[in-house]
């Protein structure tokens, strides 16, 4: 057999194509489980009536957070959770910046024709306390 070959070359090759590791293939399940289990209870109903502005602004956001994934080296809950729980700087200074990202996040969401949604508080009569 050829350097490369057999079980063991297609073995490789699948662990580092990124359809075949095991993250992909669960959400790939979870999406056609999903679609499966609303299509058999009758609730499958797409419908594309959407302006050019929210799926640039998704677009947009995925990017942005996947450009953050990378400069951390991690995912965001661990970059912030590990470095507070190991009392480094970096967990600290993502948090702030995580904050100071929201806080433009939510003030360009005008830009692209979304609301923000106001929060409601409602006070429970006496009976429900």
């Amino acid at each position: 057999m050829a350097y490369g070959s057999g079980p063991a070359a297609i073995r490789n090759t699948r662990s580092t194509t990124p359809f075949w590791g095991n993250v992909s293939t669960m959400i790939i399940g979870i999406i056609l489980g999903a679609l499966t289990s609303t299509g058999l209870a009758g609730h499958f109903a797409p419908v594309a009536r959407l302006s050019w502005r929210l799926p640039a602004a998704a677009v947009l956001g995925g990017l942005l957070m996947g450009y953050g994934a990378r400069i951390a080296f991690e995912c965001n809950i661990g970059a912030f959770l590990s470095g507070v729980a190991s009392t480094n700087l970096h967990g600290w200074l993502w948090i702030v910046a995580a904050l100071d990202g929201t806080w433009i996040g939510i003030r360009m969401r005008s830009r692209f024709g979304l609301s923000n949604p106001q929060a409601q508080l409602e006070v429970l009569p006496k009976s429900r306390i």
